[in-house]
């Protein structure tokens, strides 16, 4: 991340707060971002451990390669949930091409995230369309290549939004926001529905490993 884009994220969120403050908003575009964040990662999370326990159990390949995909799709909506020249009402309901344009646009081509993001996000785009459509030519695909593939992602968009809560945090503390909105908010209705006892354990040391280190 160069000087002049850390420069305009600054100002974007001092802007936003004098215009909160001159109009006696409670919430600001950064609560919605934030949020947005924290859901979206939550759901990466989700997905991923949920794909690599599925595997693990059944041996299967397709609902797998589906489910790290969907790691990367949400996780890519928490990067750009708070990328500040990304509109935000844009990543609703958001069309799969749509977002891989839209983190190639601002996230590869202006250098800020490695291009292995990028591709790995591509690629499981395609592993996915080949498990919805033709799954038997997936026979040969070795799975377990997904699970630290996905990892390498991860911890790339984790040091995104770690550097935007470094840069940003007199003014926003992101990463505490996102641990409320996480455990003490949604995060016990999507753990409690969606996963096993197992796969809850994981993804709550996950996150707690990512808060612990602010």
């Amino acid at each position: 991340m160069n000087q002049n884009y850390r420069d305009q994220l600054l100002a974007h969120i001092r802007e936003d707060n004098k215009l909160i403050n001159e109009i006696h908003e409670v919430d600001t575009e950064w609560d919605f971002r934030v949020e947005t964040c924290a859901r979206r990662l939550l759901t990466a999370v989700c997905f991923r451990e949920n794909a690599e326990n599925t595997y693990k159990i059944t041996k299967s390949v397709i609902l797998p390669i589906i489910g790290f995909y969907y790691s990367m799709f949400h996780m890519s909506l928490a990067l750009l949930s708070v990328e500040y020249t990304t509109e935000i009402d844009a990543l609703n309901k958001i069309a799969h091409n749509k977002l891989i344009n839209l983190i190639h646009d601002k996230f590869i081509k202006r250098s800020i995230i490695e291009r292995e993001f990028f591709d790995i996000l591509v690629e499981l785009r395609e592993l996915r369309g080949i498990a919805n459509y033709s799954f038997y030519e997936l026979r040969n695909l070795d799975i377990e290549l997904y699970y630290p593939k996905t990892e390498i992602a991860f911890n790339m968009a984790i040091k995104f939004i770690k550097e935007v809560h470094n840069i940003i945090k007199n003014e926003y503390h992101i990463l505490t926001t996102m641990e409320v909105t996480i455990f003490d908010g949604i995060g016990d209705d999507i753990l409690s529905t969606y996963l096993s006892t197992n796969e809850i354990r994981t993804v709550e040391k996950y996150l707690e490993n990512f808060f612990s280190q602010k």
